[in-house]
């Protein structure tokens, strides 16, 4: 019981150390600290190397333990990066960095850069009617929000000061930014955000932290802000909470709530303590069992010395212990149809289609990165317990192998499908969209409803064959763009004589009179005057900019057919936006688009576009957003079938493969049985038969 106790006491000081470091020193010695987290990490392998003995292996205990206490270390881990970045970096930055008061918002916000607050001046609010939003599934599809800070009596056309929260505004049309104390009468203090910049942040960091600290996002919606409401600001503009609150009552909720945190933290590494010693405690007894195997009862009697004696020992018997494994048949445990079933069908085929789903959808649902990392993390822990554990070497290969399949397909899936999906989801709808538009006004955009005028010119539609692939293209014009009147001047000719004669000549008030003047016969013989009127031809004009270009692969003909998606229909005039996902390649899918766009313009005597927004063309948003998720329900049932005939093939024969091989081996130890016996008998009686002679 005493040992037990000491093994939580010790397991609760392991995880325990990790938000203490990064609470009191990382700020100040960011890689010493994460060097001893790696050494604190790799401490959770020290349970492999007791893992020995036919005793010891029966279970998986040792593996078990290993993988637990690193599955908890990296939860601490990741625990202590949340509440630096939310809790303990503003807490420095109030306690160290300046206040600053009386600040009139036209100020340069660079003269500011080391504020952790500020007061501001006059009657300072924050112009809620140009707020702007923006979402993006790098952040969960958390709705970032932004509005900028001004002084009425200041006002100079610049902003300096924004005002910045998460979920908490309606769309950039409404007027509505209900962040913090925005629309509380007297407010006119604001808590600086903290810009981090250490590469743990920039490199896992940012997924980890509150939403509150993503200045890149932040950064992003007011690149909108500039765009949409004809604003400018400050290269590197000062991102503030806006509050009623004092810098000492801020202060003081953001050390309780460090406070909270740690106890939290203190909490499960009480939990996971008590976990870790039953673990201990079971390994105990199985390395008990196999000393007591060895040496008899002595074996339990062993002291602490004797036993690091033995770790130590044991070290330079690894070497023979290899050469007597290679040398020495391995005895291995029946084969079981009901252990085939569970590790070699049931557990890989749920794992794959975990991956599958899991990776395909996680990042398009909000906080949907909190189910798939442990998830990854369980899964990678399980594998190396898995490949620790003898006799389960060939298991935890394969779960490797399977779970590595379904990651990729479930990759494909989300950048091929659900990234536009929800991406299309994330962003907004905008109508009556010109087709000589410039679309970096709708860079934000996701569906886009054309005005009536606006259609898909099929004669200026281009298939660009790229290693047997046909990527589309074609442009959306305006029927005010085919072409314009033409007008033509023409001259009556005084043809008929006759009934000029037939007239009477007019007195001189009649051809003086302004009122009696006639349009069509001139009765002075003076020629007809010019007579301007409109012919039905026109004359076809080029547009002034096109950068809405329709796309789809496989779906036209090299010119002057465009079959994809909605374009053949008459009353189709609306379109979703097909964004870059990030990770496309050199010469990939969307470059060879381009290629398209490229060689339509040069054909159709086409302005070449700076920045062409490509998009998929029809006549329901809702449909062609469909499609995307239709797609990836489609590849997910087909994984699931392809992968199910395949595990239950792999799985199945490899039983009948390895009954086999053990039927042989077993053949083989008989026979080798057999000879060593026959050997014993020769040689007893060579030694009788010379014993006799001997006597003789």
């Amino acid at each position: 019981m005493q040992e037990t106790m000491g093994f939580c006491c010790l397991f609760f000081l392991y995880l325990a150390v990790i938000p203490l470091l990064f609470i009191f020193a990382y700020h100040a010695f960011p890689t010493t600290i994460l060097g001893i987290v790696g050494i604190i990490a790799l401490c959770s392998f020290i349970p492999c190397m007791f893992n020995r003995g036919d005793t010891v292996v029966t279970e998986p205990v040792g593996p078990l333990l290993a993988a637990t206490m690193l599955a908890c270390t990296a939860l601490v881990f990741l625990g202590s990066m949340y509440t630096y970045w939310a809790h303990v970096q503003p807490v420095r930055a109030l306690l160290l960095a300046r206040e600053y008061k009386g600040v009139y918002p036209s100020l340069p916000s660079i003269a500011f850069g080391d504020a952790a607050f500020v007061s501001f001046a006059g009657n300072t609010t924050v112009d809620v009617a140009k707020s702007v939003n923006v979402k993006t599934l790098d952040a969960s599809l958390n709705t970032f929000c932004v509005a900028p800070v001004s002084n009425p009596a200041t006002q100079s056309g610049r902003v300096e000061f924004w005002a910045v929260g998460v979920d908490c505004c309606g769309d950039s049309n409404s007027g509505k930014f209900e962040c913090d104390d925005a629309g509380k009468s007297g407010a006119r203090n604001a808590f600086v955000l903290q810009n981090p910049t250490d590469a743990l942040f920039e490199s896992i960091g940012k997924y980890i932290a509150p939403p509150l600290v993503r200045r890149d996002i932040f950064m992003q919606a007011i690149k909108k802000a500039e765009r949409t409401k004809q604003l400018t600001t400050a290269e590197q503009p000062l991102l503030v909470r806006w509050t009623s609150l004092t810098k000492d009552e801020i202060l003081r909720s953001e050390i309780n709530k460090v406070v909270l945190q740690c106890f939290l933290n203190m909490a499960f590494s009480a939990v996971m303590s008590l976990i870790l010693s039953r673990i201990v405690h079971r390994f105990g007894q199985l390395r008990k069992l196999h000393r007591m195997k060895q040496s008899g009862d002595a074996g339990e009697q062993m002291d602490v010395s004797a036993r690091l004696t033995e770790f130590l020992t044991a070290f330079d018997d690894d070497s023979e212990d290899v050469q007597m494994m290679l040398s020495k048949r391995v005895s291995r445990p029946p084969l079981s149809k009901a252990d085939m079933c569970i590790m070699g069908i049931i557990v890989p085929y749920l794992v794959m289609m975990l991956c599958v789903i899991l990776t395909t959808y996680s990042s398009c649902t909000r906080n949907g990165h909190l189910i798939y990392a442990p998830f990854i993390t369980i899964l990678g822990l399980y594998i190396l317990a898995l490949t620790a554990t003898p006799n389960r070497v060939v298991n935890g290969m394969f779960l490797l192998l399977v779970s590595t399949t379904g990651l990729y397909i479930g990759y494909e899936n989300y950048t091929t499908n659900m990234f536009h999906y929800c991406g299309v989801e994330a962003r907004r709808e905008y109508s009556n969209v010109a087709s000589d538009a410039s679309g970096d006004k709708y860079w934000d955009a996701g569906v886009l409803n054309f005005g009536a005028k606006s259609y898909l010119s099929q004669n200026h539609s281009v298939g660009f064959l790229y290693k047997e692939t046909v990527y589309c293209a074609a442009p959306i014009l305006s029927h005010g763009d085919d072409c314009v009147d033409t007008p033509v001047t023409a001259m009556l000719q005084n043809q008929n004589d006759a009934v000029n004669d037939a007239v009477a000549p007019l007195s001189f008030l009649q051809r003086t009179s302004r009122m009696h003047t006639s349009l069509d016969v001139d009765y002075d013989g003076i020629p007809h005057p010019p007579v301007v009127f409109h012919s039905t031809q026109c004359k076809a004009t080029v547009p002034k900019r096109v950068e809405f270009w329709a796309i789809g692969t496989n779906c036209c003909s090299s010119r002057s057919d465009f079959r994809c998606d909605g374009a053949k229909d008459a009353n189709a005039h609306a379109a979703v936006v097909v964004r870059a996902t990030g990770t496309e390649e050199p010469g990939g899918h969307r470059d060879q688009f381009f290629n398209a766009i490229s060689q339509a313009a040069a054909a159709n005597d086409l302005p070449l576009p700076e920045r062409p927004v490509l998009i998929r063309w029809g006549k329901d948003p809702k449909d062609l957003r469909q499609t995307w998720a239709k797609g990836a329900v489609g590849i997910i049932l087909l994984t699931a079938m392809v992968s199910l005939l395949s595990i239950l093939v792999v799985g199945i024969g490899s039983y009948f493969f390895l009954k086999r091989a053990r039927r042989r081996e077993k053949q083989e130890e008989d026979e080798e049985e057999k000879k060593g016996v026959d050997g014993d008998a020769f040689f007893s009686k060579a030694r009788a038969g010379l014993r006799e002679q001997l006597r003789v």
